[in-house]
């Protein structure tokens, strides 16, 4: 959904999207990387990512195992708000740099790790006490209207026909 590069400071804004995990719908963003620039329009990517990460019930910290952790990772680990979050060291398939103890390894490439990614997902997020009862879940705002218009088109054709009103 991005052009990418593997050039540091390309994205400038974030990206959003849903994913599904155990049946419950997750928001993901995918932001600027979180470093110091220059650049104004990157500083401004940046700003914009310490908003969201401020907003955030949990923090995926991505790290790329290629390259290891170097002191900008360090410090921003420790720089990041008290909230929950989950290390990932990406590209755990190359046999460049051995993950500390405590990542999360996973690989985009082949797709491993990722079934542990969202079980750390959803034991941060105390998804795990949820009960699910096969009760439908609304989102957002836009799907309560919708539904709450369905139900007023069902209710009034309902008493059009109980009221044995012509089909016209």
């Amino acid at each position: 959904r991005a052009i990418v590069s593997e050039h540091h400071g390309t994205t400038r804004d974030f990206i959003e999207s849903f994913i599904i995990i155990d049946g419950i719908s997750v928001k993901l963003y995918d932001t600027a990387g979180l470093r110091i620039s220059e650049n104004s329009i990157e500083a401004e990517g940046i700003k914009r990512s310490r908003q969201l990460i401020d907003n955030a019930d949990i923090i995926l910290y991505i790290v790329d195992g290629s390259v290891g952790l170097d002191s900008e990772d360090e410090k921003t680990l420790l720089e990041l708000p008290e909230k929950k979050v989950i290390k990932i060291w990406n590209k755990a398939d190359l046999p460049v740099k051995e993950a500390p103890e405590n990542f999360v390894k996973i690989s985009s490439a082949d797709g491993s790790g990722f079934a542990v990614l969202e079980q750390e997902i959803i034991k941060l997020s105390g998804l795990a006490e949820i009960e699910l009862t096969g009760d439908t879940v609304i989102e957002s705002d836009r799907q309560k209207k919708l539904i709450d218009d369905a139900i007023e088109s069902l209710e009034n054709a309902l008493s059009s026909i109980n009221a044995d009103m012509p089909l016209d």
